[in-house]
């Protein structure tokens, strides 16, 4: 079984190691793919859905790449590598199972849902071809979930969907796919972020529970706006964490949960990664700023976005699969992705991250 835990310590890993190559540095582990812009729903926190700042030079692509544009993407992708789907909500995609079963065909694969659509088709369809990992974002209980994701009762359709799933794996005695729960910590669910946990364990079976604290939204970090230079990305703003109302409480109850679930079937992840009380205090007293070690994901991980441009993370285009017959390897090993790499190692220099990576998820807190 492939954890959420797992492959992120293998993204990490191998990113180091990649990177240290130089020039002889070996093509992308994962590639994620941002399928669609669309979602079903309103969530307040998302930094997808807010009108960008005055002065923000980023662009949205006018169309996104079809389902068969996105069957010959995934079938260029050079294995042995992971595929993972995002969107937006990538199970809105018209054809999305065509797709899944092209990549599971070739690759390991994982994909990224709020759940809603995740019909008992679909299940059947993601156990019987091996999907690796599924990732269902869940805030905590209904009154937590349902507000920040503007839908009542969405919370109970979630589980219920869950229950569908997990009914068809253990019917197949199999443990494929790997359930994470995705939470976003939000100030009104500290108070049973610890119950929500235990239920996550023994109620919708995950082998992961990954809490995300939440940070601004204009940023330009996995943006479906995208920028021509490196220069232009400040112009979506700063990313820093939000304020939490108890930060002590945050690090008392994030480090109790850290220890409770260090082993057994379900673990507990924090993203940016912090593992000791004293790193998520210095992220929460830092506001998230400046405080990471240095990153190595782009000798990790590609990511190609709705409308066909490749970025790296940081939403800066590197080329569009639409003019290189949807070969995304042609574009990696480009001269954008190589200038982008030495750039980014320039500014990394003495391990501090740029200020524009601030609060990403894939970062890791010294």
């Amino acid at each position: 079984m492939l954890t959420k835990r797992a492959a992120d310590n293998m993204l990490r890993y191998y990113g180091g190691a990649n990177r240290r190559l130089g020039r002889l540095a070996r093509r992308p582990i994962l590639y994620f793919l941002y399928i669609t812009r669309r979602c079903n729903l309103n969530c307040t926190y998302c930094w997808q859905r807010v009108p960008p700042p005055a002065g923000d030079r980023g662009e949205l692509p006018a169309d996104e790449l079809s389902a068969d544009e996105w069957c010959r993407v995934v079938e260029q992708i050079p294995r042995p590598a992971a595929v993972g789907f995002s969107g937006g909500e990538p199970l809105l995609v018209q054809g999305f199972d065509e797709i899944f079963r092209r990549a599971a065909s070739r690759n390991a694969v994982t994909i990224n849902t709020n759940g809603v659509l995740l019909t008992e088709q679909l299940c059947e369809l993601f156990v019987s071809h091996g999907l690796r990992n599924l990732s269902v974002s869940l805030d905590g209980f209904s009154d937590v979930h349902d507000t920040a994701r503007g839908s009542p009762g969405l919370f109970e359709k979630i589980v219920s969907n869950i229950s569908t799933l997990n009914g068809i794996r253990n019917r197949r005695a199999g443990r494929k796919p790997s359930l994470t729960i995705k939470a976003t910590l939000l100030n009104e669910g500290m108070d049973g972020l610890e119950k929500f946990c235990e239920y996550c364990r023994n109620e919708l079976q995950a082998q992961t529970v990954n809490i995300s604290l939440a940070k601004t939204e204009n940023h330009a970090q996995f943006s479906h706006r995208l920028y021509s230079g490196l220069g232009d990305l400040r112009t979506a703003g700063l990313p820093r964490s939000i304020p939490y109302s108890s930060p002590e409480k945050v690090v008392r109850t994030l480090t109790k949960l850290l220890a409770d679930y260090s082993r057994g079937p379900m673990r507990v992840t924090l993203y940016p990664l912090m593992r000791t009380p004293r790193q998520i205090a210095d992220y929460l007293g830092a506001d998230g700023m400046n405080v990471f070690r240095r990153c190595s994901l782009p000798w990790s991980m590609a990511v190609i976005m709705p409308g066909g441009d490749v970025i790296p993370c940081l939403s800066l285009r590197l080329g569009n699969v639409r003019e290189t017959g949807y070969d995304v390897r042609k574009i990696i090993a480009g001269q954008a992705s190589q200038d982008f790499r030495k750039a980014l190692g320039q500014l990394q220099r003495g391990a501090q991250t740029p200020d524009v990576c601030n609060c990403c998820c894939f970062l890791s807190v010294k």
